[in-house]
């Protein structure tokens, strides 16, 4: 049985998440948790035991949605963290943490640290702009415009030529 169903938690729970789920189940079942909630605890709160665990669920998936290397590499630290020019310090954490959860350090280590790089340059403000002066003037156009055009496509559904 999936680990994940059991607890009646998502994929990207948080430790504390799992905790409160597994006491909430132990809870209804007359506080006494079976054998298999206590190893789906202990596997899902341990952070190598979880990777581990998730490359046993869907191991297809998980080298599919993962960039290649140099492709990382080839991307300026927007993309690497898949935000705006424009993004606050609080997106820009948040979207570290979403790509740290992608690249962990133990399977991924280039990518990690890539994707740490890029995040210790954007999370700072003062190297941030120097980051950004240093880009050319057409990279930080694309990725604006890219933004932009996907947000006017999604705020305009219907075909303005026809």
């Amino acid at each position: 049985m999936n680990y994940y169903e059991l607890l009646g938690v998502k994929e990207t729970a948080s430790k504390e998440e799992i905790k409160r789920a597994y006491v909430i189940k132990a809870q209804t079942n007359d506080n006494q948790p079976s054998q298999a909630m206590k190893q789906a605890l202990l596997t899902l709160t341990d952070p190598l035991s979880r990777i581990q665990y998730d490359c046993t669920l869907t191991p297809t998936q998980s080298t599919l949605s993962v960039i290649s290397l140099e492709k990382l590499r080839a991307m300026n630290y927007y993309d690497c963290l898949k935000i705006n020019v424009y993004a606050n310090q609080e997106t820009v954490k948040k979207s570290y943490y979403e790509q740290i959860k992608v690249f962990s350090n133990e399977l991924y280590p280039d990518h990690f640290i890539l994707v740490r790089e890029a995040y210790e340059v954007l999370s700072n403000p003062t190297e941030r702009k120097k980051y950004s002066a240093q880009l050319d003037s057409r990279t930080i156009h694309s990725i604006c415009s890219r933004k932009s055009e996907q947000s006017f496509i999604s705020s305009n559904p219907t075909n303005p030529f026809g």
